[in-house]
């Protein structure tokens, strides 16, 4: 028997009611569980009564109730979602279920702003010690926001000023922070930006990565809704999915979601059984499975042609006509990389300024011998890491443009306020690398301004804010920074923000003069898509996408699509399940695409049995036809 329940009411269907139901992969299309279409007759007491409101609406347009919605067939939920009205007739109500990834779609439409959600956290205005050390301190998910330094090249307004002052009762020295504003840490965001779209994010993958201390450079507001103004909600989420090759996978039945890394999709999933499988109905197909193969595609920033990123990501055209000379792998090996790189170019290029060098491969960055006349005949000297963010499989021809860029990073000098030292000698300030960010096309503050003119000239509608880019970094907790005066080492916190695992990487050296040298804390802590590929894009799962097959199968379970299967001793991964269903329930076979998947033992859920003397795979048949769950 098929049921229907709306907003806990059960419906009448019609007696021609005859409907099919898809499952589907998140992993292979975004759709997860499709929308259904059902037609059901106002003529019925119940159905009156529920939908007694439409006789009081002009069009579809003003239905907005988004009533749950549960379809069932011999006691098991097919369908588990928010019913959506089309349309109506005086003696039928034409409605969709949207279940699923469908329904996520739906509830966040194509033109919902993260700005307009009102569930999102608002961060505290006062910064009292505690969330200050706090924040100092811990990283993700111990503290949902770090407090890192960052310059709006808009305003140029520090915020999070830090400043190290001498305490004199207590002989020691106190960071203190002005101009303070919430740095949400990434995967925070992400899970306030689904608690708001009313799911728990139970599950995400990222958080066991290094990629957990990302944290999204805010210089707008305590609210964090309006913290990315002009995003959607969809095109946010789509570029999370994206930078970290990664999906969103919805439980309709419980309001949870999950984001799950695609190289390792099915790591913990429960692997089943399919039985009776229809031998005449099973068949190979033939078709292309429609997904961006990323470890095959360019990938890059979509960032601004700024000085700083054609440094960091040379265009295309200049390396096809530049000279690029290696550096033989025997020269001087025990020499760390920079040091090889400095003694190379003195050694057999001292005055060549035009050439780039390279120690392994181009991809890993190129170095350039550059120059700055300091006055006179004196010249100084430096080596200048190029190309650090360059685009991975520069030749492909499809192309990924990433909307989540690192932040520019400059060199800032914070003072230290009242240490003593001794006479005739000067207070050193504490140096760090903090990111700058451009603001977007708007003030979202209507009391921005001095004067009420400036407001009305100066004012636009936030709804109308173009979206920029997302800018992150890492901030990897605390520092400890010491300070020497009068015969005494001083302790303070210091705040120190990375793009790259390299500690003053990408900054013109000529400029700053400080060296590049490799920071092992940090190692995973890169944003350079180079180690995205590594992290993210490389190891995805041998998966036979041209050889999926279609079999029939009269097993009355109804599974999880994104499990692994078992189908005659072999192991698949489902595409998608489709049902029929009438007013009597589940009508005859159901039909089931997968794919071959080679994944290990571990991986598939495997158990291991000692049979025989010897250790074997839970999940095969044994030589001598005993399934081993017998």
């Amino acid at each position: 028997m098929t049921e229907l329940y709306i907003d806990g009411v059960s419906v009448a269907l019609s007696k021609d009611f005859s409907i099919q139901v898809k499952r589907e992969n998140p992993l292979f299309t975004k759709n997860g569980e499709y929308t259904y279409d059902i037609t059901l007759p106002l003529a019925d007491p119940t159905n009156a009564e529920l939908y007694k409101h439409l006789n009081r609406l002009n069009s579809v347009q003003e239905v907005a109730t988004k009533r749950h919605a549960v379809l069932l067939a011999d006691n098991r939920v097919y369908c588990n979602g928010t019913e959506v009205i089309t349309g109506w007739t005086d003696s039928t109500v034409a409605i969709q279920i949207a279940s699923g990834n469908s329904e996520l779609n739906y509830v966040i439409g194509d033109d919902l702003l993260i700005s307009s959600l009102d569930g999102m956290p608002e961060t505290s205005a006062t910064l009292d010690k505690d969330t200050q050390d706090k924040a100092i301190a811990c990283t993700y998910p111990d503290t949902d926001f770090c407090i890192s330094t960052v310059r709006d090249a808009g305003t140029d307004i520090l915020y999070n000023y830090m400043k190290v002052a001498y305490d004199e009762t207590s002989d020691s020295l106190v960071t203190s922070v002005s101009d303070y504003l919430p740095q949400p840490y990434l995967c925070a965001y992400i899970r306030e930006l689904m608690r708001a779209l009313g799911y728990s994010l139970v599950q995400n993958q990222l958080e066991s990565t290094a990629y957990k201390m990302l944290f999204i450079c805010n210089t707008y507001s305590f609210k964090w809704n309006e913290i990315l103004p002009g995003w959607k909600v969809i095109d946010f989420l789509e570029q999370i999915e994206k930078m970290f090759n990664a999906s969103f996978v919805i439980d309709n039945r419980k309001k949870t979601a999950r984001l799950l890394l695609n190289n390792s999709y099915f790591s913990g999933q429960q692997s089943v059984h399919i039985s009776e499988v229809i031998d005449a109905y099973e068949t190979e197909i033939e078709e292309e499975s429609g997904l961006v193969d990323y470890a095959k595609t360019r990938i890059s920033y979509n960032v601004e042609d700024t000085d700083y990123w054609r440094l960091n990501a040379l265009p295309d055209g200049y390396l096809k006509q530049a000279n690029v000379v290696k550096i033989p792998e025997d020269y001087k090996p025990e020499l760390e990389e920079v040091t090889r790189i400095v003694n190379y170019i003195d050694e057999y290029a001292p005055d060549d300024y035009k050439t780039l060098y390279y120690t392994d491969t181009p991809d890993d960055g190129l170095f350039l011998h550059v120059y700055q006349p300091s006055g006179g005949s004196v010249v100084t000297k430096y080596i200048c890491w190029v190309d650090r963010f360059a685009p991975v499989n520069r030749e492909a021809e499809e192309e990924l443009a990433l909307e989540i860029v690192p932040a520019r990073m400059e060199h800032y000098s914070f003072p230290t306020v009242g240490v003593p030292t001794p006479e005739g000698e000067s207070q050193v300030p504490y140096a760090v690398y903090i990111p700058v960010v451009e603001s977007a096309s708007y003030d979202d503050d209507p009391n921005a301004g001095n004067e009420g003119l400036e407001q009305i000239l100066n004012w636009t509608d936030p709804s109308e804010a173009t979206a920029s880019n997302i800018h992150v970094a890492f901030y990897t907790g605390g520092e400890e920074g010491t300070l020497e005066a009068n015969n005494k080492v001083y302790t303070f916190e210091k705040i120190s923000t990375h793009i790259d695992k390299y500690d003053n990487a990408g900054i013109l050296a000529y400029k700053s003069g400080y060296a590049f040298l490799p920071n092992m804390e940090l190692e995973g802590c890169s944003l350079r898509p180079l180690d995205l590929k590594k992290n993210f894009y490389d190891g995805n799962y041998d998966i036979a996408y041209t050889k999926a097959i279609k079999v029939q199968s009269y097993d009355p379970n109804v599974y999880d699509p994104n499990r692994v299967f078992e189908i005659r001793n072999r192991r698949y991964v489902c595409k998608e399940m489709e049902f029929t269903l009438d007013t009597n329930g589940r009508k005859g076979a159901w039909t089931g695409t997968f794919y071959p998947i080679k994944i290990s033992d571990t991986e598939a859920d495997a158990r291991w049995i000692l049979t025989d003397g010897k250790w074997r795979d839970g999940g095969v048949w044994l030589d001598n036809g005993r399934w081993l769950d017998e």
